[in-house]
């Protein structure tokens, strides 16, 4: 054991006055080279209390007193229909190629770019030579206010929500009341709150980070710097109620693809394709005409490579839940539901859709599973009208001749070229595995969202109806209409779809009164 270090008061005093912030990761250092020792983390800590009692940090003002923060919480946002929103860390380096790659993609859509900036100060920090607050050239972008940016979306900068939180978003819910809402965090989060029948669908996001990760390193900075995401929310306002937004994550070289727009080596280019477009479940019979038509016209455009369905068909017809509701299986008969129709609308609708574009690929999910269910059940052993099914179905799979499920099994067989898959198969794309409805958990639970951001690989499922982004785990919504009979009280389906472009990033596509975006 060495000899307990004494320390110079006079000493420090004199070092602490000559650096400018009064930093005291800087005056310990200078400290420990004014004596000629090695600096040590115990030598900082000693240092920090010899400051505290000497009162020498009285010359420099905590952050939120400095006159760049001040102005930025009494800051107006600038009206706008296009905002690109990130988060800043105090007294870290930025992303520099992605900042210049934002600011000449917010120039080329008409967006204004909106920074929040974060008061955490890392006093472990790799980075002394950059604690003098935030970047100068953010001063005219930073805003730490609290304010709407229509009727129904709310930006809260000031709430300050340390970066190795884990569920950032977490405590927001009721805060903004009707209102969606934007919280700055390096993590990129989405998530839906449940609202009454007929109320607005309020979603929560944070942004994503401009500056790089700064954390200590521990437990908790380590799964942060894991987390964080440079990247920022791009919001769309269509009007004063109705908006959309999404997020935009970049490539280590600051290249990055928003919806067909790409912005590599300094330039922007409208040829961005997607490499798989995930809707929303489908459940054919229940399904959205006209967001259908929109999802396709920008399918188009987009060209992605492969079309990817969760729970294709809704079986209605079958649904074991009615099973015994008399006035259930009268309204079925009366508007003509019956499980043919159902299997002839769900071949019409793949054919229809088919192109030189895109693959189509069924992802097996539980309503799928309905219509195994019914005949490995006998739940058809009674069924008059649809005997004829029923024990063809049966001889099927007393044959194991549908090894991915009935529903795979007769597209397979009405329709070419349809990419059916099972339970059992991996479907990777852009480093995101697809093939994974999400009602399935581990070992025999139900699928969760905490379930899946645990999982060793990126996922997006569908089974939930609506949409979240919670680190790894994706979750897509539906593409129906709300109201489906079996749904009532408090609700958070969302009418989304998700996107893996070909950069190898996700966005939500949020469908909002008739449109995804206003961009193209």
């Amino acid at each position: 054991m060495g000899k307990k270090l004494k320390y110079d008061y006079a000493l420090v005093k004199k070092v602490a006055k000559r650096v400018k912030d009064r930093n005291v990761t800087t005056i310990a250092k200078k400290y420990c080279d004014a004596i000629g020792i090695d600096y040590h983390e115990n030598v900082r800590k000693n240092i920090s209390k010899i400051v505290a009692k000497l009162n020498l940090k009285s010359a420099t003002k905590p952050v939120q007193q400095t006159d760049t923060y001040i102005k930025a919480k009494t800051k107006k946002l600038k009206k706008s229909k296009n905002y690109m929103i990130t988060f800043a860390q105090v007294n870290t380096p930025i992303y520099k190629q992605l900042w210049e790659k934002m600011k000449v993609y917010a120039k080329k859509v008409d967006a204004e770019i909106v920074i929040i900036p974060g008061t955490y100060h890392n006093p472990h920090s790799e980075f002394p030579e950059y604690e003098t607050g935030w970047h100068d050239e953010f001063d005219k972008y930073l805003f730490a206010g609290h304010s709407k940016l229509n009727n129904y979306l709310t930006i809260i900068s000031d709430a300050n929500v340390l970066p190795t939180a884990s569920r950032p978003l977490r405590g927001f819910e009721a805060i903004t009341g009707e209102e969606s809402s934007i919280i700055g965090h390096p993590r990129q989060h989405m998530e839906v709150v449940p609202t009454l029948p007929n109320s607005r669908d309020k979603i929560m996001a944070t942004t994503g980070s401009i500056t790089v990760p700064n954390y200590r390193k521990a437990r908790v900075g380590k799964k942060a710097e894991f987390h964080h995401v440079p990247g920022f929310l791009f919001v769309e306002i269509f009007d004063k109620d109705d908006f959309t937004f999404r997020h935009v994550s970049a490539k280590k070289d600051g290249s990055f693809q928003d919806l067909i727009y790409k912005v590599v080596d300094g330039e922007v280019t409208d040829d961005g394709k997607w490499d798989s477009l995930i809707l929303g479940d489908l459940h054919l019979g229940h399904h959205d005409e006209d967001m259908l038509k929109e999802t396709f016209r920008l399918a188009k455009i987009a060209r992605p490579y492969y079309l990817v369905t969760h729970d294709i068909f809704d079986g209605r017809s079958i649904n074991h839940h009615e099973k015994k509701d008399f006035v259930s299986q009268v309204i079925n008969d009366r508007e003509g539901v019956t499980l043919q129709r159902e299997l002839d609308q769900m071949v019409e609708w793949i054919k229809s859709n088919q192109n030189d574009i895109w693959e189509i690929v069924v992802i097996p999910s539980n309503h799928n599973d309905w219509l195994d269910k019914w005949v490995r059940l006998s739940g058809g052993a009674n069924d008059v009208k649809n005997a004829m099914l029923y024990n063809e179905f049966r001889r099927i799979l007393f044959n194991q001749e549908a090894p991915e499920g009935l529903v795979a099994h007769y597209i397979q067989q009405h329709t070419e070229g349809v990419i059916t898959m099972d339970r059992f198969e991996s479907f990777k794309r852009k480093g995101f595995e697809l093939n994974n409805h999400g009602d399935l958990g581990a070992n025999g639970a139900r699928g969760t969202s905490n379930t899946f951001k645990k999982l060793n690989v990126k996922i997006v499922s569908g089974d939930k109806h609506f949409l979240y982004t919670i680190d790894g785990a994706r979750g897509v919504g539906i593409s129906t209409k709300k109201q489906m009979g079996y749904n009532r009280g408090l609700s958070s389906w969302t009418k989304s779809h998700g996107v893996v472009n070909e950069l190898g990033k996700f966005q939500h596509l949020i469908y909002v009164n008739g449109k995804f975006t206003n961009l193209f």
